[in-house]
């Protein structure tokens, strides 16, 4: 599943999430779609000014395995991916 977040001329910002949890799954279906992440150099072969992956986990959640409590965590996009958003604003 996933969202639009923003749009620039060549680059479009989307919340993921991912279903199967299978290796890759996000990168692969995302570069099968034609429209691979941003600095995966593995499923898209377009050279970037992005200094790496654009793929960044802002949050995760999970039920703890053993006290059952909910577990959630979060955290905010790293200053290199930032950087790069504000590069093609």
């Amino acid at each position: 599943a996933y969202r639009v977040k923003k749009r620039f001329a060549n680059y479009t910002l989307l919340d993921l999430i991912p279903v199967t949890g299978r290796t890759h799954q996000l990168r692969v279906h995302l570069s099968a779609s034609g429209f691979p992440i941003v600095g995966d150099t593995g499923y898209g072969k377009k050279k970037t000014s992005c200094p790496r992956l654009f793929l960044h986990a802002f949050s995760l959640e999970f039920t703890h395995p053993s006290s059952g409590k909910r577990m959630a965590f979060s955290t905010p996009l790293p200053a290199d991916l930032r950087g790069f958003l504000q590069s093609i604003a």
